[in-house]
């Protein structure tokens, strides 16, 4: 199986997992950037770019592996759906 390597810089985590993903690299305008590496399977189509990204994941032979993640905006259209189909196992505080 294929994969990709992400190098993802962000300023916002819900959840990360343990061991830690992301580490502290950088403060700009009084946020913290934090940096991590993670891998996502070639099939996903991961393209370079800007964007907010809902990731899930889990460790595979001691590495951060990804699923194939939504960007915000289209996981924000789903949750919707589902809550509305009563379909929802689970809640994201």
């Amino acid at each position: 199986m294929g994969r990709t390597e992400l190098e993802i810089r962000t300023r916002k985590i819900v959840r990360d997992s343990e061991p830690k993903v992301f580490t502290a690299s950088a403060t700009i305008q009084d946020k913290t950037v934090r940096t991590g590496v993670v891998y996502r399977p070639l099939h996903c189509g991961t393209k370079a770019g800007f964007g907010e990204f809902f990731f899930f994941g889990r460790w595979r032979l001691g590495q951060p592996f990804l699923k194939c993640a939504p960007r915000w905006t289209e996981w924000k259209k789903v949750r919707r759906r589902a809550a509305f189909s009563d379909n929802v196992d689970c809640v994201l505080e």
